[in-house]
């Protein structure tokens, strides 16, 4: 079960792209550990399907769409039996909702404006910041990724 979100223009193609190709990279890196029920592969499959993914993305679609103000978002539940792995890129958010009534948020949101996240961008190279037209990340909460010392993304 997955849930993609392509902000931008050509956001829908790129979310269209991932749901098509990331269960395929997902059966491929993790199917094994998915039928053995290994969770410990499980987690590390997943981290290179996401890669692999991103890599495939950029080579499918960097041409003629163009990803530099595009990109999708990824939230996906692995379901075996009464056990779910939960996963998430971005700002998607996984809530699970109990018989009780009460629910709770299972994945982290990844945005710049968090102090862990704008270190791993910072340490890769990157920077958070807003367009000149927009509130700061301070104000807003929120934040864009950028190249550092440029005003665009990647």
């Amino acid at each position: 079960v997955g849930v993609f979100d392509g902000p931008g223009e050509n956001g829908g193609i790129v979310s269209q792209y991932v749901a098509e190709q990331l269960p395929l990279i997902l059966e491929r890196c993790a199917g094994n550990a998915i039928r053995a029920g290994d969770v410990e592969r499980i987690v590390k499959s997943l981290q290179k399907t996401f890669v692999e993914t991103d890599d495939k993305v950029k080579a499918g679609l960097e041409r003629s769409v163009g990803l530099q103000f595009d990109g999708t978002t990824a939230c996906f539940a692995l379901l075996k039996g009464d056990s779910a792995i939960i996963a998430g890129l971005g700002d998607s958010r996984c809530v699970l909702g109990g018989s009780n009534g009460r629910f709770r948020a299972v994945t982290c949101d990844h945005t710049p404006a968090s102090k862990a996240e704008r270190l791993r961008i910072e340490a890769c190279g990157g920077s958070v910041g807003s367009f000149p037209d927009e509130p700061p990340p301070e104000v807003t909460g929120k934040g864009r990724l950028f190249v550092a010392g440029q005003m665009f993304p990647r």
